[in-house]
């Protein structure tokens, strides 16, 4: 692997060995997006938008599911010359596996771990987008250096060091099952001779040894791919107002299904906030520019479309839903008040009569609710809800206003999109593809 801690490297190099492909076996460059995620879409989304620029010729295959991306693969010539570029998947798969031998992969993937074949530096059929920032700012970090650990691997001898590794597994689970009956002493033995073997400079048990813990640390998510691939189109000066929209979007994604921490979050939220004041954006009156018509008059115009931020509360589809059912559906509330049984259906409706919300209005879509309800609604959230552990209610998020129509939030668009892409099933692979590259169209 070449592991690329800058974006603009990364895309360098992409570019050159598309270039490479087209002009050896005039094959364009293959993007193989996961159809499993809002986030996936927008990176495809904002990727494509840079190839176009700069008149790379590209061809897209979603795939659904590792079975799938390997028939793919295998579905092209081994000896033609193929340029791939995979978004959202393959970073934790052993590559060398599925890939053609005459075939290069560049790899946008948010899921973590990456495996460590795939960071080998023997493994130059593999270009992995790994930015320092993202390394600094990973949930979980390693005591030791990762890329020493994978060029320690050697890939020719996987198979023996394997082997090795799982004999080593084998003896500490005997030693494990001897210590119920050894007790204190053999726990203490075991840690010695673990000590000793790391003393006398085993490779082979040290290798192992960090390769487990490399693994056991369990699996988490980097910098959304959206957001990446955003910042490339930003340092190539490509971005625009719908390129930083899929950026929120990506980063909402990541946050409402829980694969990224508050922390995280919120520094993400800054950084796309920077993005959006110096994008002719802020709008601190939401009206816009003033207008003079034919007769003098003067009106407020508003902007087509601009990103706005604001403090929203964790309901699902509350603008297109009513507040009860929003509150009923909300995974954050839902799993509080556990309102699929029927008491907590009644603190539900308890919660709402005591905030003075009228049951009958509750239930009326959230566009029709009375504007008093509206305009209460957050210091009631505020003053109720904590009583029920819900106290991180509201959270920073992003919104799309179209001149005077209503507000689409980035939380809804990613509940929308998720929802069109699962509910596809998995006999309909082909149908799924085609209709994600009409999605990503839309988008």
């Amino acid at each position: 692997m070449v592991r690329e801690l800058r974006l603009d490297s990364f895309y360098a190099r992409l570019r050159a060995a598309a270039a490479a492909s087209a002009a050896d076996a005039s094959s364009p460059l293959l993007i193989l997006p996961s159809a499993a995620d809002a986030d996936a879409l927008c990176a495809l989304k904002v990727l494509t938008h840079v190839l176009s620029a700069d008149s790379i010729r590209f061809s897209i295959y979603p795939v659904a599911s590792a079975a799938a991306a390997a028939s793919l693969l295998a579905s092209f010539s081994a000896s033609q010359p193929l340029c791939l570029l995979l978004i959202n998947w393959g970073a934790h798969r052993d590559l060398r596996a599925v890939l053609p031998p005459a075939a290069t992969a560049f790899v946008v993937d948010s899921h973590r771990p990456i495996h460590l074949h795939n960071l080998s530096a023997a493994n130059d059929r593999v270009v992995v987008l790994f930015t320092t920032d993202d390394e600094h700012t990973a949930d979980l970090s390693y005591d030791f250096d990762v890329s020493s650990l994978a060029d320690a691997s050697d890939l020719s001898a996987q198979g023996e060091a394997d082997d090795h590794l799982r004999v080593a597994e084998e003896d500490e689970d005997s030693d494990a099952s001897d210590s119920d009956s050894d007790g204190e002493g053999g726990r203490r033995k075991r840690r010695r001779l673990s000590d000793d073997a790391e003393a006398n400079g085993d490779p082979e048990r040290l290798f192992g040894k960090l390769r487990r813990e490399y693994y056991r640390l369990g699996t988490f998510h980097g910098k959304p791919s959206g957001c990446l691939m955003y910042e490339l189109a930003h340092a190539l000066r490509k971005n625009t107002n719908e390129l930083l929209w899929l950026a929120c979007v990506s980063l909402t994604d990541q946050f409402v299904h829980e694969r990224i921490t508050n922390e995280r979050y919120q520094a993400a939220v800054m950084e796309l906030e920077q993005h959006i004041n110096g994008s002719g954006n802020l709008d601190p009156s939401g009206v816009g520019a003033v207008v003079t018509l034919k007769d003098g008059t003067k009106i407020r115009a508003p902007e087509a479309s601009r990103i706005a931020y604001e403090d929203e509360p964790r309901l699902m589809l509350l603008r297109e839903w009513s507040l009860f059912d929003s509150m009923l559906c909300s995974s954050y509330v839902a799993t509080k008040l556990k309102t699929w049984s029927d008491n907590g259906l009644k603190k539900l409706k308890l919660l709402l009569a005591r905030m003075g919300f009228p049951l009958a209005d509750c239930q009326k879509r959230f566009q029709y609710m009375s504007m008093e309800v509206k305009r209460k609604m957050r210091d009631e959230f505020d003053r109720f809800l904590p009583e029920y552990g819900l106290t991180e209610f509201y959270y920073r998020s992003f919104l799309r206003v179209h001149g005077y129509r209503s507000k689409v939030s980035a939380a809804d668009v990613v509940y929308g999109v998720t929802a069109l892409l699962e509910s596809l099933n998995a006999e309909s692979k082909d149908s799924k593809g085609s209709f994600m590259i009409r999605l990503t169209e839309k988008l």
